[in-house]
């Protein structure tokens, strides 16, 4: 594995993470010149060419020339942004229609809950596992409230709609599917700190899951967010948020703020999906379709206060919204955690406040 891959978790991304764009979807769509200046785009964020611009009219500092080049770039880069943006929605929609077909006839089962004491073994087996009740529902009802005031503060959801580029907006992350999807960050401080406090205390359920999991060592958050599916948002591709490694990078803990039914878009886990074996025949399109098609499919259907632990290898997506009022957006808080076991480089780019640095030693 590259030890850089971006994470995206769940509706993810939490990061940076793309949808790969087929060559040949490329080829029949685009011109060769104009596939030239895409790919150069894509590899710099430029397809303006400053050798173009004679040294003599550098140095005389020629502005009308200047700025007509300047004019130039800004719109042919426009233009390009645009055509790729489409272009990686297109490959989006066509991977989510192709695997639908896959999984036409897969049952799709719930994800049990399982007891804390069994808890470490099964994480380790499964890849995910669910333990109910960790988060006290007047802490669940407190942090949805402002996360529903936070999102209804910020210029991020009409933007994100009319889909406005705003991913450089500080406190959002990068999502798949991003359409009526959103992805934000949360500071360490009032109900979720509270939240975290009380998930992570001594004795609690995922406190001795952790410790058992990391040997006894405390961990760093790579994230800490909010996952929020509105109705009418699409489902994900079904993708691992790292690649495979023998030792898994990260550990994400999904808590459910309101109960979340099955209309609401629960995520969809595929369990036992964490090995190189899988990896491998999902990463190869010869293989990948006899991979979906043999899998076995968990709903991640969770009641207020419950968690989906999901190893960050393990397989999943997000599921479509398709509840027909306001009041069914769904809304994960999450948070991921660093596996001090794990010796390589962890992905870049988690969902998390930049500046912030938060341990579990601190619970």
């Amino acid at each position: 594995m590259a030890p850089n891959t971006p994470i995206d978790n769940d509706d993810a991304s939490s990061s940076s993470s793309e949808p790969d764009i087929d060559n040949g979807l490329l080829q029949d769509e685009l011109s060769g010149d104009t596939l030239a200046a895409l790919m150069k785009f894509m590899n710099t964020g430029s397809c303006f060419d400053e050798s173009d611009v004679d040294d003599n009219e550098r140095i005389k500092g020629d502005e009308r020339l200047t700025k007509e080049k300047t004019s130039e770039e800004s719109t042919n880069n426009c233009v390009i942004a645009d055509t790729l943006q489409r272009l990686r929605g297109d490959a989006d929609e066509s991977t989510l229609a192709h695997e639908e077909k896959v999984m036409a006839n897969k049952v799709l089962l719930v994800l049990e809950c399982t007891t804390p004491k069994e808890a470490s073994s099964l994480l380790k087996r499964d890849g995910v596992i669910k333990i109910n009740g960790v988060l006290e529902h007047n802490l669940c009802d407190i942090s949805l409230k402002k996360i529903n005031q936070s999102l209804l503060d910020s210029d991020f959801q009409s933007e994100n709609e009319k889909g406005g580029e705003v991913s450089s907006f500080v406190g959002f992350g990068k999502v798949w599917s991003r359409e009526k999807r959103y992805d934000m960050y949360l500071p360490n401080e009032g109900p979720y700190k509270q939240a975290l406090a009380c998930m992570l205390c001594k004795g609690s359920a995922l406190s001795d899951l952790f410790l058992t999991v990391f040997e006894g060592k405390s961990a760093f958050f790579h994230e800490l967010s909010a996952l929020i599916s509105d109705s009418g948002s699409a489902s994900q591709p079904i993708h691992p948020d790292t690649d495979y490694t023998t030792t898994a990078p990260l550990y994400t803990c999904f808590v459910a703020l309101q109960d979340i039914d099955e209309s609401m878009g629960p995520t969809l886990f595929l369990p036992r999906t964490h090995s190189r074996e899988v990896h491998d025949r999902h990463n190869e399109a010869k293989t990948k379709d006899t991979l979906l098609a043999d899998s076995e499919y968990r709903l991640g259907i969770l009641k207020k206060g419950d968690v989906a632990i999901m190893d960050s290898r393990t397989l999943h997506s997000g599921g479509a919204n398709i509840s027909m009022t306001p009041e069914r957006r769904r809304v994960l808080l999450y948070f991921t955690l660093r596996n001090p076991l794990y010796s390589g480089e962890y992905p870049p780019n988690g969902s998390l406040i930049p500046g912030l640095s938060i341990s579990t030693a601190e619970f």
